[in-house]
């Protein structure tokens, strides 16, 4: 009971910094100082998931190894908007791009798999596709 107890409130936790800071990546220009940090948190997040995602000996439940998953969707999410929204910045322009190469490669897997991020990580915001297009033509320009 008590691991069911502690999935529950990890993914509370998890749900709740993802609705607060969905929308944040968006709109705020930040200094280079600024950026960094968050690059940071968003680069210790997608790290900690490599415990449950990456390990050959996991021993995660499907849940756990789920949430892990979205986490790191919403990551590489964030890293993509703020770099987006940041693009003058120092490597804002190779995050952005290493972050729509993830999300690509995890969109094509899940569609393989007849699936879809929205439906896997229902919170999860998915870029529309028009955004990812014009990312993707603003790194390459």
């Amino acid at each position: 009971m008590k691991k069911q107890t502690w999935t529950l409130l990890s993914f509370s936790l998890f749900l709740l910094s993802l609705l607060s800071t969905q929308s944040y990546a968006e709109t705020i220009k930040l200094t280079q100082a600024q950026y960094d940090q968050k690059m940071a948190e968003y680069t210790a997040t997608v790290n900690s998931t490599k415990t449950v995602l990456d390990s050959k000996d996991n021993q995660a439940t499907a849940t756990e190894m789920k949430t892990a998953f979205c986490q790191r969707m919403d990551a590489y999410h964030q890293i993509a908007a703020l770099s987006k929204a940041n693009i003058e910045l120092s490597t804002a322009s190779v995050m952005l791009m290493v972050a729509n190469r993830y999300l690509d490669q995890q969109e094509k897997s899940l569609t393989d798999a007849g699936m879809n991020e929205s439906a896997f990580c229902p919170t999860a915001k998915a870029l529309k596709v028009e955004d990812t297009k014009r990312l993707k033509s603003k790194v390459t320009e």
